[in-house]
């Protein structure tokens, strides 16, 4: 039996949270992934926040 690599790469996603030009959190595996920017100036400020790691969990290492 055959499988491609992307088929065998994907992870089910699902959008939980959106704030157009500041937010977007979605769910990634076990996880959460929480995008926010902010104004800083000219500039802005862009943070990355993962949730749901289980340092028990081998997997999540």
């Amino acid at each position: 039996m055959r499988t491609s690599i992307r088929a065998a790469l994907a992870v089910p996603c699902r959008v939980i949270e959106v704030d157009p030009g500041k937010t977007l959190v979605y769910t990634f595996a076990d996880f959460e992934l929480h995008w926010t920017i902010q104004p800083d100036g000219d500039c802005c400020i862009r943070r990355l926040e993962h949730r749901g790691f289980d340092l028990e969990n081998p997997q999540h290492r």
